[in-house]
């Protein structure tokens, strides 16, 4: 437990992981430069699969400031949050139902364009320059959140952590479009659900099985799923947990740009609404499982690592437990750091893809 940084394997991992996240776009751009349109670039040419568009509404939901905070609330705080993961369940069938035919059959290309049908220009702009603003500031914490974290483990300054995501990008969404942020969706997706699996299964297994863990978490009450309290004060409750995030699921559901475009790149609405469907139940699993993994931290750790000094802020715990237990494996840590640190790509690249309508 001495080595507190990536390795020379992991950083270069790392690099080419970046190098082949912007490869993607680039490729996509190039071979189908000559007949590009602005339906193929910001619609897919409503061709895409619903397997890979599922993954790309999944990786809108999971942005890296979830997969780090949610196992640092969990450390720090139990599990009073987790009923969010119940929440979106009572907003994706509606959303699959009735939005999704709704925007499919008026075929619109953009959330933006049913507020000018509804009511009119001046609403539609005014819709898209809130939409815009909201993107901004909250690319701030996406961003901020990961480098912050990500310097426990690397030599990586917070200015160029930010920077090199925010070019890297920038750049192959532009180029690519809507076709290459869905694909390198996919494949992030795919490595970092692989990356949280060995991380869990592995950790696990060196606390002592999955009892252990449990029991550990409950005997320091970090174990609370249901915390019915109407105390304000209180950090975490249902009405906070489900009811609050509910509300915010309503929105991105019903009408967050980032999910209304990913809904229209498929070829029929039977293949979008499998897509949200899908993505409801890959996301409970992977927001339970992400939880659970900070079960798996508090269980591995006798001191804390924050108090010994070993990290500044709590959200550094993921990085920390990353290179604990698979330090001694090159390559392994900065594989899925690599897939972390793409969960801030990611989300930033949906949202860039989402201001070009």
């Amino acid at each position: 437990m001495e080595q507190t940084e990536l390795q020379w394997a992991d950083y270069l991992v790392f690099g080419l992981s970046l190098v082949f996240t912007a490869g993607v776009g680039l490729f996509l751009s190039l071979y189908k430069r000559k007949n590009s349109s602005t339906e193929e670039l910001l619609l897919a040419s409503r061709s895409m699969h619903f397997l890979p568009v599922c993954l790309s509404l999944l990786a809108s939901l999971l942005n890296a400031s979830m997969i780090l905070g949610a196992p640092s609330d969990v450390y720090f705080f139990g599990t009073a949050a987790l009923p969010m993961a119940i929440a979106f369940n009572f907003v994706g069938p509606v959303a699959a139902l009735v939005i999704v035919p709704t925007f499919y059959n008026m075929k619109l290309t953009c959330a933006y364009e049913y507020l000018e049908k509804r009511y009119n220009y001046a609403v539609r702009i005014v819709g898209s320059i809130i939409f815009g603003v909201s993107l901004l500031l909250f690319l701030a914490v996406v961003l901020y959140g990961p480098s912050l974290a990500f310097s426990q483990v690397t030599s990586l300054s917070l200015p160029v952590a930010v920077g090199v995501t925010g070019g890297i990008c920038t750049i192959y969404t532009m180029l690519g479009g809507i076709k290459a942020v869905i694909w390198t969706d996919t494949i992030q997706m795919i490595i970092m659900i692989i990356g949280l699996i060995v991380l869990a299964g592995v950790g696990t297994n060196k606390v002592g099985g999955f009892g252990t863990v449990y029991q550990i978490a409950k005997d320091y009450d970090r174990v609370s799923f249901f915390e019915w309290n109407l105390d304000p004060r209180i950090r975490n409750t249902v009405w906070s947990a489900f009811f609050g995030q509910w509300v915010n699921y309503i929105g991105i559901f019903f009408s967050n740009q980032m999910m209304i475009q990913r809904y229209l790149t498929v070829s029929k609405v039977r293949d979008a609404q499998l897509a949200v469907f899908l993505m409801m139940f890959l996301a409970s699993i992977l927001i339970v499982s992400v939880a659970i993994l900070g079960w798996i931290a508090f269980a591995f750790y006798k001191f804390d690592p924050l108090i010994q000094g070993r990290m500044t802020k709590g959200d550094q715990i993921v990085p920390l437990f990353l290179i604990d237990i698979l330090g001694d494996h090159a390559g392994v840590p900065g594989l899925i750091i690599a897939a972390i640190f793409a969960a801030a790509l990611r989300y930033e690249t949906l949202k860039v893809s989402a201001l070009r309508m």
